[in-house]
């Protein structure tokens, strides 16, 4: 697609100049030789006026209260330039050169702005918050300072032969009544470009600019259409272009990007180029368009995240992409599919979560150091590939998975949730450490096989299953509590456990015997209720921190509690010893009159 991208190189001519006219009669011979003096003029001052004409002073430190006819004498200002509140119009006549700055915002009536026959200007341009309408930049070249005209009326700005501008150029909020841009021989911007809020714009070329050090601001245009980079290359800032009118965009020949690219919010946006962009410095923002598809072409690198959710797509392209150094979101779209190409990297989280997947392969990716969510898919297969470390949590579930293999991965740094699917057996292979929680509940599972896990960090949830026996493998300790609840369980293995931080829920199922192996503090409830215990032995357990749910276990006629536990809950025909006092109330959905 062609849009617009030639580079503009002709002149355009600098518009008439406003002179004083009729001043002798006031000033006397304008053709006399200038004073060597250096005047102070305050256009607010009789006496400082008569001065200038008196002793022919051509250069002054200052003008305060511009404007006033003395100012058509000078040639040069060697400092600031003060427009007064009162001021319309604005008229420099004959001053060739302004050392400082040139200040008339939040004047409020001021309605143009002639700067006559000056060349440069050594300090700023401030005249923001005013009524302007037009701005006859005449002669000038260069500008060491920023160029702000935002918050006014202009109808339409031209830059004459402006090449430099030295801090930056804000021509933002000018609303529906600025309908043109005309950046003119500027080919350097030392700061950042701001033509946001300009509603009246229906099209937009950079001329012959060639570089932006700055930030390009280009955002709240809604009446935008047409975007033409022209000769720039280089952008040392940010590039936002969120909530245009814009139907497609092509980035030309812009070749680095120092800052972050914001293409979010443009309701009619469905076409995307990055075109010879090979460096992004942050993030990349395009979620919330129209797009079907995003290729990022000659991108070879991108300092941050990148955002592409809430599209239609139904594919995106890494190419040449080899890490990502923040957050990869392509959520809520349409993918059936996602080529993550060369990636092996991704410094923050991968969420491809809500989008229309049957299956999806990692490739090469072998480090996330955030969060991976893949839920609420149609998932039927998930290939790991080269992964081998999630530094946060795994989200999992909403899919159609009926079985899953971890592959190389060894690490999840966070917690693990798989519920609300359709397993039927889950084998964690070579994983070791699981940093959060890890949920299975609520699937149709008939086996988990915990491999080479040693740690959980957070909860077990395992109910709402289908499983007869559960073996806890190689797993060392859990942090939080474990659910086992609501399963067919008749036998568990906890194996070399030592150490659950909540508590222990194995509620619902039909156990007659419990063994509890090594493990010596459960810090939460122990719930046995709702099984066929005939009888239960602590064995090494020393410490139980909440109550003791044993009660609707009808086959337990007593029970020795080794003083563990805060309260007790049992059924009238079980009999206590070395237990704690009777829980107050009900321990448990299954209570009864037939318990204490």
């Amino acid at each position: 697609m062609v849009i617009w991208m030639f580079c503009i190189t002709t002149i355009v001519a600098g518009v008439g100049v406003g002179v004083w006219l009729g001043l002798d009669g006031v000033l006397g011979d304008s053709s006399k030789t200038c004073s060597s003096e250096i005047g102070r003029l305050d256009c607010g001052d009789e006496s400082s006026r008569a001065a200038i004409a008196k002793n022919h002073i051509c250069l002054v430190a200052y003008i305060q209260n511009c404007c006033c006819p003395e100012v058509s004498l000078l040639k040069r200002v060697v400092g600031n330039i003060n427009v007064r509140t009162s001021e319309t119009q604005v008229h420099f006549g004959t001053i060739r050169e302004v050392g400082g700055d040139i200040t008339g915002y939040e004047t409020g009536p001021l309605q143009m702005v002639d700067f006559g026959e000056v060349t440069q200007v050594g300090g700023n341009i401030k005249l923001s918050w005013n009524r302007i309408t037009r701005v006859q930049f005449g002669g000038l070249r260069r500008v060491d300072g920023l160029v702000d005209i935002s918050y006014n009326k202009l109808r339409d700005i031209g830059f004459g032969v402006i090449t430099h501008v030295g801090r930056g150029l804000n021509v933002s909020n000018n609303g529906l009544a600025l309908s043109r841009i005309n950046f003119g021989d500027i080919t350097y911007i030392n700061g950042s470009v701001d033509v946001s809020s300009n509603n009246g714009l229906s099209r937009i070329g950079f001329g012959s600019i060639t570089h932006i050090s700055g930030r390009l601001n280009i955002s709240n245009t809604n009446g935008i259409s047409r975007i033409d980079f022209g000769c720039i290359t280089y952008i040392g800032g940010g590039l936002d272009v969120s909530n245009t009118g814009l139907s497609s965009i092509d980035f030309g020949g812009i070749a680095y990007i120092n800052g972050s690219v914001d293409v979010s919010d443009n309701a009619g946006l469905s076409y995307i180029s990055f075109g010879d962009i090979t460096h992004i410095g942050g993030w990349v923002q395009v979620s919330a368009n129209k797009f079907t598809s995003i290729d990022f072409g000659k991108i070879t690198h991108i300092g941050g995240s990148i955002y592409a959710s809430s599209n239609a797509l139904t594919r995106i392209d890494f190419d040449k992409l080899t890490d990502i150094k923040g957050t990869v979101d392509v959520s809520v779209n349409d993918l059936r599919r996602i080529n993550f190409g060369s990636i092996t990297y991704i410094g923050g989280g991968l969420d491809v979560s809500r989008n229309d997947f049957s299956r999806i392969n990692f490739g090469s990716v072998t480090y996330i150091h955030g969060k991976l969510d893949v839920s609420d898919n149609n998932l039927s297969l998930i290939d790991f590939g080269e992964l081998k470390y999630i530094g946060d949590g795994l989200n999992i579930f909403g899919n159609d998975l009926t079985n899953i293999d971890f592959g190389g991965m060894t690490h999840i740094g966070g917690g693990v949730v798989a519920s609300f699917s359709k397993f039927k057996s889950i084998n964690f292979g070579i994983v070791a450490y699981i940093g959060g929680e890890l949920e299975v509940w609520s699937n149709d599972l008939t086996s988990i096989d915990f491999g080479n896990i040693t740690y959980i960090g957070g909860d077990l949830g395992v109910s709402m299953n289908s499983l007869t026996r559960i073996d806890f493998g190689k797993i060392k300790q859990i942090n939080g509590s474990v659910d086992i609840s609501m399963n067919s369980l008749t036998h568990i293995d906890v194996r070399g456990i030592t150490y659950i931080g909540g508590g222990l829920d194995v509620s619902g199922n039909d156990l007659r015997r419990i063994d509890f192996g090594k493990i010596t503090d459960i810090d939460g409830t122990l719930n046995l209720y709702n099984n066929n215990l005939t009888n239960i032995d602590f064995d090494n357990i020393t410490y139980i921190g909440g109550h003791l749910c044993v009660n609707h276990n009808p086959l337990l006629t007593s029970i020795n509690c080794h003083n563990l536990g805060s309260c007790i809950s049992i059924n009238k025909n079980t009999s206590p010893n070395n237990c704690p006092k009777l829980c107050p109330g009900k321990c448990s959905q299954f209570d009864d009159d037939d318990d204490w």
